[in-house]
Formats: structure tokens, C-alpha cells, sequence
């Protein structure tokens, strides 16, 4: 069976598709002893997530635990390997208490490792990807109001629930790039994990997949017109991450970031630098979130970036994007499982021909 247990818990948008990508591609190499890893899934653990912390899927958890037990027993894999970035929003002690129960033989050698990302970073990231995914289609202003009320970007109280729930064998890791092995969260994970540098991979990464702001517009127009059908919400979801997925494959000559503005910029510092203080003081021992606050402040643009997407098309390029939607919307209804099946991220593999 294996020897130890380690639990990857996101966060969100810290590079997390990034690992389960290398993890269940097996793209991954060693020639240092011990370094074998058992990694049981297609690409992440997220089911085992919703079976933790939603009552429509608690039925499932005694399959997927039992199924995992069963996985690293057989395995000799020096490493077993478990990854969710849901595991963010998860209640430490409910996990704790299904490790005792389902995987008992592997709950006393652990080791768990979670990224977080520096608050003004991780607000803009976010937005963006609830924005395309039409899970938001308000204002930045206007999500970092939903965060503030979700406590979200509140760090330092998470942080102390779950050393408090798991101790030492629970580990934070600051997602910033001068902070990184390599300036690399993939290559930092497996350093973490390993505790020696002799490992390479087979495939990249790193994958950048922030759009434009121009693309960021489109995306949130798109999901504006697919709002009126709320039957295909997953759907609607998928069509708008992949559609982000191709227009990072194809970026135009110049690209226009999507920034903070310094109204916004002045708010995030007020509301967060005092959790970025307890973050540095606590669990990194320097000023690493209060510096990029106080960085993020001082990049900060003047006025907010416009996301109407009458800001950068004319009507006629408008009305090319109207016609594509209503072609998607038609193709997505005759076969929507075979869309959403086809959508999928974890499509990636480098290991084959394909590219």
C-alpha cells in the first residue's frame, strides 16, 4: 500500500488544473527512489468534495472513499495522491472525520498542501472566471461585495481552522510566482511533496488562460444572451470556459489585460490588508501579502475598464457574435450530453500525438 497520504486543496485559481493535469496524465518523471505516486481518478477528487459538503451527493461517499481505500492498498506507490480545489470551502473537520472512518490505515500519515493566492490577484481572477461561466455578470465593485460577504478572501481565519483541525501535517503555500520553485506552482507542488528537485515532466506546466479584456467582454455578452434559457445553466457554463480555452490558443497582437481600477484598488487594502498582516506574520514569516497589496494598489489604473462590448465592436462584428451564439445554442441543443462531454478540460494530453 502506499506510504503516504497527501491531500492538495486548492485553492481556486492557484494553478490547480495545472497539477491534476500532470497527476492524472501521469507526465511526470524520476529517477530518485521513492518517488512513485498513486494518484486514483480521471483528473480530480471535486465528487469527493460534494460528497463532504452537499446532501445530494453524501449517498456517493462511502463508494468514492471505498473506492480510494481500495486504490492505495493495492497500490505500492510511495505517494497517494488526492486533489480538489473545492477543498476550499470544505469544513476541515468533516474531512478529518471521513479520513478516520474510510481511510483509517492512511489518516495518521498525512500531509495536506494548499496555495492561496494574494487577495487582489485572486478577486480579479475570480471574476473573471465567474464572468465567463455566467455565474456573475455584474461589476468587479459589485463581486468583491459577494467576497466580502462569503469571506472568501478572509485567509488567515481559514487558515487557523484547518491547523487547528490537522496541525503540522497541514501546510500553506503562497501562490506568487517569486515565492515558487522554478516561479512554477507544478514544479513547487512536486518539491513540496518530494523534498528533492530530480523530477522533470512531459508536458508544459504552465497554462495561461487569463483573457483580454476585449475577450472578457464577449464572454460576459454571450452569457447576457444565454441567461433567458436557465435550463442549460451547466451547458451555458461549459460553452463559456471553452470558449475561453480557444480564444487563449488564438490572443490578438495587442493584449489588454483586465485591471484594477483605484477606487477598487483602495477598497481590497482596507478591507484585506490586515488579514494579509496575520497571513505574513503567521504562516510565511515575511511581507509577501501585504507587499503585493500594496503592489497591486500602486498598478492600480485610473477608471474601471469598461465591459460592454459595444467598447471595442462595431455592430457588425456584434452581430457575427449573435449569430454564432444562436448556432451554439442550436448545437448544444440536440446533444447536450455529447457537448458537455466533449467541453471537458481534462481533454488534454501531451503524451500522445496529439498537441
Amino acid at each position: 500500500m502506499i506510504k503516504r497520504l497527501v491531500i492538495h486543496l486548492g485553492d481556486c485559481k492557484t494553478g490547480s488544473t495545472s497539477i491534476q493535469s500532470i497527476l492524472s496524465n501521469k507526465s511526470y518523471k524520476s529517477e530518485q527512489p521513492d518517488s512513485k505516486i498513486e494518484y486514483p481518478c480521471l483528473f480530480n477528487h471535486s465528487r469527493l468534495v460534494k460528497s463532504l459538503d452537499s446532501r445530494k451527493f453524501s449517498n456517493q461517499k462511502e463508494k468514492i472513499f471505498k473506492n480510494i481505500n481500495r486504490r492505495f492498498h493495492q497500490s505500492n506507490a510511495d505517494f497517494g495522491i488526492i486533489s480538489a480545489e473545492q477543498f476550499e470551502f470544505s469544513d476541515p473537520e468533516k474531512l478529518k472525520n471521513a479520513l478516520s472512518i474510510y481511510l483509517p490505515d492512511f489518516a495518521s500519515n498525512i500531509q495536506l498542501i494548499a496555495y492561496i493566492r494574494p487577495h487582489a490577484d485572486r478577486m480579479l481572477a475570480s471574476y473573471a472566471e465567474r464572468v465567463k461561466k455566467g455565474a456573475f455578470l455584474g461589476s468587479p465593485s459589485q463581486f468583491l461585495d459577494v467576497l466580502k460577504e462569503k469571506g472568501i478572501l478572509s485567509y488567515a481565519p481559514r487558515i487557523k481552522r484547518w491547523k487547528d483541525t490537522f496541525g503540522e501535517n497541514y501546510q500553506v503555500r503562497p501562490f506568487i510566482s517569486s515565492a515558487l520553485l522554478n516561479r512554477d506552482v507544478v514544479h513547487d507542488f512536486f518539491f513540496t511533496i518530494f523534498s528533492h528537485k530530480n523530477f522533470s515532466f512531459l508536458e508544459p506546466t504552465r497554462h495561461n488562460e487569463s483573457v483580454t479584456v476585449e475577450d472578457l467582454s464577449v464572454l460576459r455578452y454571450i452569457q447576457q444572451i444565454l441567461l433567458a434559457d436557465s435550463t442549460n445553466a451547466v451547458g451555458h457554463a461549459r460553452l463559456g470556459s471553452f470558449l475561453a480555452q480557444i480564444m487563449v490558443q488564438f490572443p490578438p497582437k495587442e493584449i489588454t489585460k483586465f485591471r484594477l481600477h483605484n477606487s477598487l484598488a483602495k477598497d481590497l487594502v482596507q478591507e484585506y490588508m490586515e488579514d494579509a498582516k496575520e497571513v505574513d506574520e503567521k504562516y510565511f514569516h515575511e511581507s509577501i501579502f501585504q507587499a503585493a497589496l500594496n503592489d497591486s494598489s500602486q498598478r492600480a489604473i485610473k477608471e474601471s475598464q469598461s465591459l460592454e462590448i459595444s467598447s471595442y465592436f462595431d455592430d457588425s462584428s456584434i452581430r457575427l457574435i449573435n449569430c454564432w451564439v444562436e448556432l451554439y445554442k442550436s448545437l448544444i441543443q440536440q446533444n447536450p450530453e455529447y457537448f458537455l462531454k466533449s467541453s471537458r478540460r481534462p481533454g488534454r494530453n501531451y503524451n500522445s500525438n496529439s498537441t
